[in-house]
């Protein structure tokens, strides 16, 4: 266990991966639609993700066992990203705070949600004071600081009875032989780093000092799927930043090992009659745990 007064560093990975591909989470080429040029990267076109968003069912979910009240409820998206999450609780009357990190990240969040202040900081060192936030949320990043300095430091910036709140989405390789298929493609180069699949991040949760913190942990699944192309599909996965940081030739040997599962007349995919676009099965995690006091 590390000594209370040990600030861990960010991971080099996650920083440099999030940095380089950060355009990724928020955009892809679609061509010219109108004259508006994109938010996010600058280009002639309307951006489209690249990332999935979450399912409202989750997000409702969330909002619900946070017990989040409009005109009152203080709510913080902790390693916000791009705020790919905050979106979509904002516009819902909460008095929302962003903290991210990596630059570019918080440069992009500023042009996405310029109504929501975001500021520099990391889990160790959340830059609010004792006791001032109704509710912590962290969509997909708490595995890379699942450790008993980061409850630590969540649960001093919570009120007494306050929330922490956290979410994954997932590729489900159950629901489709094909998805499991391109996982495997670069799922091998993550050995590394931290990953929410492996599960490490729920060890922290059943150490003697989590169980003075908060009270046990509760979770749900919400099973979902989303409608894309098979740019939109690579590119997701160029966005994941142990792949981001990979060598081009290894990056080009990836491509080509998931552009054939997905063109493979033979394989599971499934079409959106309506869309011609494939039908991507996902599964959300929701999680939360109130503040011990």
């Amino acid at each position: 266990m590390l000594a209370q007064n040990i600030v861990p560093k960010i991971n080099e990975i996650a920083v440099t991966g999030f940095n380089l591909q950060a355009e990724a989470y928020e955009c892809r080429f679609l061509g010219p639609l109108n004259d508006t040029p994109c938010p996010y990267c600058g280009r002639s076109t309307w951006p489209e993700t690249a990332r999935p968003s979450y399912p409202d069912a989750a997000v409702a979910l969330l909002k619900e066992n946070l017990h989040l009240v409009p005109g009152q409820s203080h709510v913080l998206d902790l390693a916000a990203g791009t705020g790919k999450f905050t979106r979509l609780i904002a516009g819902h009357g909460y008095r929302l705070s962003a903290v991210e990190p990596a630059p570019v990240m918080r440069e992009k969040f500023a042009t996405v949600l310029p109504d929501v202040p975001i500021q520099e900081g990391t889990a160790w060192k959340i830059p609010f004071k004792d006791q001032s936030l109704d509710a912590v949320i962290i969509a997909q990043a708490f595995h890379w600081f699942d450790d008993l300095p980061a409850l630590r430091e969540i649960r001093r910036v919570l009120k007494p009875g306050g929330y922490l709140g956290l979410i994954w989405n997932m590729e489900d390789k159950n629901a489709r032989q094909w998805v499991a298929r391109i996982r495997s493609f670069y799922e091998v180069y993550d050995t590394d780093v931290p990953q929410y699949r492996n599960g490490g991040w729920r060890k922290v949760w059943k150490t003697d000092e989590a169980a003075s913190l908060f009270h046990p942990m509760e979770s749900q699944f919400v099973y979902h799927e989303t409608l894309d192309d098979y740019d939109t599909i690579w590119r997701r996965v160029l966005s994941k930043s142990y792949v981001s940081v990979l060598p081009k030739d290894k990056l080009e040997e990836i491509r080509k090992g998931i552009f054939a599962v997905l063109e493979d007349p033979e394989g599971d995919i499934e079409i959106d009659p309506a869309t011609g676009l494939v039908r991507f099965p996902y599964e959300t995690e929701v999680v939360w745990v109130q503040r011990k006091d």
